[in-house]
């Protein structure tokens, strides 16, 4: 496992603003370790970059297709979730879901779980 924080893994710089979605209640504030100069993006308002927390594929077909609009024009969109064949979901489905949505797939960040916002 790598010792980079989670906004250098990210690629978040300062004047970048930031969404965290679906966040278990276990991961604490994420927010406490962004770098200075990275702003929080309140509720629906448009990000650089999103992180998403998904459960199964059911979350993932719906959530991703709804993040999109709030995604910035060149904004990253990074799906966590939890691996060891403990979902339903990995890479390879989470890449074909995202483009399904019209979404470019981008790098995933495992072993995370998940809130539910879907169904």
């Amino acid at each position: 496992m790598s010792d980079k924080p989670l906004a250098e893994k990210m690629h978040l710089k300062p004047a970048k603003s930031v969404a965290f979605l679906n966040v278990p209640a276990s991961l604490g504030d994420l927010a406490a370790g962004l770098p200075a100069g990275v702003t929080v993006a309140q509720e629906e308002a448009p990000a650089d970059v999103i992180l998403i927390f998904l459960a199964d594929r059911a979350e993932a077909e719906c959530e991703l297709p709804a993040v999109k609009p709030r995604l910035a024009p060149d904004g990253a969109l990074w799906a966590a979730f939890r691996k060891g064949n403990k979902t339903d979901i990995n890479r390879d489905s989470l890449f074909t879901i995202a483009a399904d949505s019209a979404c470019s797939p981008a790098p995933t960040c495992p072993s995370m779980t998940s809130g539910r916002r879907c169904g």
